[in-house]
Parts: C-alpha cells; structure tokens; sequence
C-alpha cells in the first residue's frame, strides 16, 4: 500500500480512535465540510469528531483506490467513497 493511502487509512480511522494526527494530511486550504451541522474548516471538524461519544464510531475501510495519485477510500459498511485531493 502507498505512502498516500496509508495516510488516508489513519486518517478515517482517526473517525473511531480519536486521534489528532492523521488529520494533519489535510490541506486547510482545500478542505470543504460538508456536514451542515458543523462549522466551516478544519476547527469545525475537529469539534464533531470530539463531539462523538467515546466509542461510538466505527470504521472499517475495505479498499483503497488511487487514481491519478489521489486516494478513493471505500468503507463498506456504509457504503460512503471518500476522496481525499491536495493532502500535505
């Protein structure tokens, strides 16, 4: 597995653990958050995630694929593709 989707592979399972710094791949300048609940930026998601109770995410990425060298997460359980562009 490539450096990149090694990134992206910590950095969704940060989801469930808690972790701060798989999320410093992502370009501050570059990230959109597209929950409505939260707010804009990287302090926006920060909060949600901290807002989680302990043990309640899960996350179980079954593939990883990399076009054009950006890397397309597939979680399997719910079925969401993530694209992770422009990471430091």
């Amino acid at each position: 597995m490539s450096h990149r989707k090694q990134q992206v592979v910590a950095l969704l399972k940060a989801i469930e653990t808690g972790a701060a710094e798989p999320l410093a791949i992502i370009n501050p300048d570059k990230y959109i958050q597209h929950n409505l609940a939260a707010t804009d930026g990287l302090a926006g998601l920060g909060a949600l995630l901290a807002a989680l109770p302990k043990g309640s995410a899960r996350v179980n990425t079954a593939r990883v694929f990399e076009d054009d060298g950006t890397p397309r997460p597939l979680n399997n359980e719910v079925c969401n593709n993530y694209s992770v562009t422009n990471t430091r």
